[in-house]
């Protein structure tokens, strides 16, 4: 087992200069050895928070692969960057983790993948709230048969997006508001435009919960989408929410649901599962992991236990049993959990909890929803990224 695993991080925006820059120097057995960002104001920024002299800043991320003493890179930039990053760190020997979504283009999906499958290096997508609470609870009432066959689950993040976080600064990366864009000589679109007019394609974050569950994957799409002009933000070229519906390999039907540009309460996740023997949901309120808001609380419903209706339930984790280097991590205390399961797979030379084919399990129904919705809601297929008798490892689709 390696005592320590060195790495660097690229994208030094609000989630990498804060989240996974303090979460990574908290998770045991990992040191943060560099820092990479084209703008040079956020790497200074992100070196002085960092507080370790000893940390290289770099501006050049190919200088930083070769020069920054790192086993491993964390990948925190706009889905349409991340690949390429992605590939170039494989190919530099390093394992390498990202932000989610991994990205919202299919043929840089199987870039990754044969990628990964090449280098015979680590990979996983930083998706948090698989570790959560209820997803852990629910698991094990699904294996137990408690829920019976699931035939039906839902997922949901609806989330306004306040209108400081469409545009920046060219030259130092500080937010613009919509009105400070106008005319704004260095006004650049962040990476919230990424997914117009798509909503759907931030999915993978509320999918993983209900996969990671059922330990399934989607194999059929379809998708419908409001106009792609929002009616909040008029002029704004997204659609303010697009519903998914999709089939499993295993014959669950799964809703999925995204929006971003309309007005609302805080961000605001829901699961839901249906089966045969049994119901469980978690609370409809913001940003609730499995926990109760004083507005709702999460509920379950099992034949076996005879109840008349839903009950209340509690599916938070209590202060002993997370690690205090958890604690303020951010959604819900998981961000740590990300990190330190991808830490540890170098260390002991084991799978990754959300290996590249899970992450392709999460990443490729968004994609194929939003193809939907531009063939007019067909119902459309999802590859599965695994090795078979069509496709080795290492190797490309035909046709690709």
């Amino acid at each position: 087992m390696r005592d320590q695993v060195r790495i660097g991080i690229v994208g030094l925006g609000p989630r990498g200069s804060r989240a996974w820059l303090r979460n990574c120097q908290q998770v045991k057995g990992c040191r943060v050895t560099a820092l990479c960002d084209r703008f040079e104001p956020l790497v200074q920024k992100a070196f002085q928070e960092a507080g370790d002299p000893d940390i290289r800043p770099f501006t050049d991320y190919d200088r930083m692969l070769k020069e920054g003493d790192i086993d491993a890179v964390a990948v925190v930039a706009a889905p349409h960057d991340q690949p390429d990053l992605i590939c170039r760190a494989l190919a530099e020997g390093k394992h390498v983790t990202c932000e989610v979504s991994l990205t919202y283009d299919m043929n840089d999906l199987w870039r990754v993948v044969v990628a990964v499958e090449r280098s015979g290096l680590k990979f996983q997508m930083g998706e948090q709230l698989i570790y959560a609470k209820f997803v852990k609870v629910w698991r094990e009432m699904f294996l137990e048969g408690k829920l019976g066959k699931v035939i039906f689950a839902e997922g949901q993040y609806l989330h306004g997006i306040t209108p400081e976080r469409f545009y920046v600064d060219a030259e130092t990366g500080a937010p613009l508001t919509l009105e400070e864009a106008k005319g704004h000589p260095r006004a650049m679109k962040s990476r919230m435009w990424n997914f117009f007019p798509h909503p759907i394609l931030y999915m993978a974050t509320d999918l993983g919960p209900i996969l990671t569950v059922l330990e399934d994957r989607a194999t059929r799409v379809t998708c419908m989408a409001t106009r792609p002009e929002s009616y909040h933000y008029p002029g704004m070229p997204a659609s303010d929410i697009e519903v998914a519906l999709m089939q499993t390999e295993k014959d669950t039907i799964i809703r999925m649901a995204s929006g971003f540009t309309y007005a609302t309460v805080k961000p605001w996740h829901w699961w839901h599962l249906e089966g045969t023997e049994g119901k469980v949901e978690t609370a409809r309120s913001a940003e609730v992991y499995g926990g109760g808001s004083g507005i709702d609380t999460p509920k379950v419903w099992l034949v076996e236990s005879g109840a008349a209706g839903l009950e209340q339930a509690e599916w938070q984790y209590a202060p002993e049993e997370l690690p205090p280097e958890a604690w303020g991590s951010g959604h819900g205390n998981l961000d740590y959990f990300a990190i330190s399961s991808f830490v540890e797979s170098i260390q002991k030379g084991t799978a990754p909890a959300l290996d590249v084919y899970k992450s392709a399990d999460l990443t490729a129904p968004a994609i194929v929803a939003a193809r939907s919705v531009e063939q007019g809601n067909a119902c459309l297929e999802v590859p599965d990224f695994r090795p078979s008798e069509r496709r080795k490892a290492g190797a490309f689709p035909q046709g690709s």
